[in-house]
Parts: C-alpha cells; sequence; structure tokens
C-alpha cells in the first residue's frame, strides 16, 4: 500500500452494503495519493469515490468492492458491484442524473466492464493521470461524451 510518498500502490475495500464505512473509506483515498498530487486533483478522486459508491449503493446495494491503484502514471479507482447490467444510454443520462456526469468531468478516463465469474457483475473505474503532463482539471472522457 503507498504511503502518500508517491510509490506505487494498491488496496481492496470490501465494502459490502455499508455505506457508512463511506467516511473512512475517502480518508483512506486521500492517504493513498501520493504527496506530489496537486491537492485539488486529490479531492477530484475522493469525489469521484464517493459518487462512485453511492451510485452502486443507491442503484445496486449489497456486495460493493473498491479497488484503488497508484502506479506512476495513473491513480485508477474501481467500485464494483454483482449487477451485470448497466443501463446508461442517451436517453437515460438525463440532466437530474448527476453522479456519473461528475465522475465524467473530473476524470481523465472512465468506463464500465463486466466482471467474470464467480462473482459476475460489474466494475465502474476512473483513472487520474499523474506525473508532470498531468492536468488539473482534464476535459471528459467517457461513456457520456464518447458518443
Amino acid at each position: 500500500m503507498n504511503d502518500g510518498d508517491g510509490s506505487r500502490g494498491s488496496v481492496r475495500i470490501l465494502l459490502g452494503d455499508d455505506v457508512s464505512r463511506l467516511p473512512a473509506l475517502l480518508d483512506h483515498v486521500r492517504g493513498l495519493a501520493p504527496s506530489a498530487m496537486d491537492a485539488s486533483r486529490v479531492e477530484d478522486v475522493v469525489l469521484t469515490v464517493d459518487e462512485l459508491v453511492v451510485n452502486a449503493a443507491h442503484h445496486v446495494g449489497g456486495d460493493i468492492v473498491v479497488d484503488l491503484v497508484v502506479d506512476d502514471d495513473v491513480f485508477r479507482v474501481g467500485v464494483s458491484d454483482g449487477d451485470p447490467d448497466f443501463r446508461l444510454t442517451p436517453e437515460t443520462a438525463h440532466p437530474e442524473r448527476y453522479g456519473l456526469r461528475i465522475v465524467d468531468s473530473l476524470s481523465d478516463r472512465w468506463s464500465v466492464e463486466p466482471l467474470k465469474a464467480p462473482r459476475g457483475g460489474k466494475v465502474v473505474w476512473a483513472e487520474f493521470d499523474l506525473g508532470p503532463g498531468a492536468r488539473s482539471h482534464p476535459d471528459a472522457k467517457g461513456p457520456l461524451t464518447d458518443r
């Protein structure tokens, strides 16, 4: 696990359906962020994790798993659940559904991928570029804008 000094690290957190642990999880995200990462960019990652977990809890519930991975170039967050269905289409991406629009605007990339058996379900992931070329607030790049 990363101690915040910019080294590589990863952690998997089995959140289950206990979203009361979300504040502690978000503190953990802050602690995993490389020290060279801009503070406002760290908060972009925190807000993204918050949105993804709340979306999973609200729309699916159950066994929520959060994966946080930091390497030399990318801080990647993934939130998985046991439901393989992802209902986002241009018709269902209404303006009042802000969660994924926030993820889309804050992250460098994001997407949804199915998980293989035996667990099944899906993972919604987002990536934040690190290093000298990283932007503080990138252009949106994800399923909402890449149509």
